[in-house]
């Protein structure tokens, strides 16, 4: 097995990498948010696939190049064999997910702006961007995010 796998089993209670059923919305209104908002399947303007990494990378099928108010399907596979999440908002709203998945690592979400995808999962996202001009994508369950597991969308011209 995968070194970082086993070093992962050692530095995190198993908890962290069980299935749980703890719901979670870590948004006051989970519908907006400055990053954007759920978008619509039947408007999008571009699809992007993402691989989630044991690594803790997020691989990109191509590096993504979007634009504000872009409506964006994002196809996330996880290759690895422990869970990951994907999730888009700003800086400080990560470090609030963060700050609650070290009390509840087994959460799973129902907000529009985060999938928890198991090994071997594929799940989808839609998400319209909003205004800022950098957004980003995390995985925040506990070790990840600081392992590197993020990514920073510099938006490209004005949509809105």
């Amino acid at each position: 097995m995968n070194k970082i796998f086993y070093f992962l089993l050692m530095v995190f209670p198993a908890s962290v990498f069980a299935e749980g059923t703890h719901n979670h919305n870590h948004h006051a209104n989970h519908h907006e948010s400055p990053a954007g908002k759920p978008g619509d399947i039947n408007a999008i303007d571009k699809t992007i696939k993402v691989d989630l990494l044991d690594s803790m990378q997020f691989k990109f099928e191509n590096e993504p190049n979007i634009k504000m108010g872009e409506t964006v399907h994002f196809v996330v596979r996880n290759l690895g064999k422990i869970p990951h999440e994907f999730s888009i908002g700003t800086e400080n709203e990560h470090k609030q997910h963060r700050k609650k998945m070290r009390k509840h690592p087994d959460m799973k979400h129902v907000d529009g702006n985060t999938i928890t995808v198991l090994p071997g999962e594929t799940k989808t996202l839609t998400w319209v961007f909003g205004k800022l001009d950098t957004v980003m994508a995390a995985c925040n369950i506990p070790g990840h995010f600081e392992a590197g597991m993020n990514h920073v969308f510099k938006m490209s011209d004005r949509n809105l």
